[in-house]
């Protein structure tokens, strides 16, 4: 019981984690004159 709780723990981190990141690539690469050097930054 343990590790399932632990497990879905750390599923749920990362795909919180990995969301935040797609939001903020996307932000990134919408504002204006946005270069893939600043984006990548």
């Amino acid at each position: 019981d343990y590790k399932r709780t632990a497990f879905t723990e750390a599923d749920l981190r990362c795909s919180n984690t990995i969301q935040m990141m797609d939001k903020k690539l996307r932000e990134s690469c919408h504002v204006p004159n946005a270069k893939l050097k600043h984006v990548l930054e």
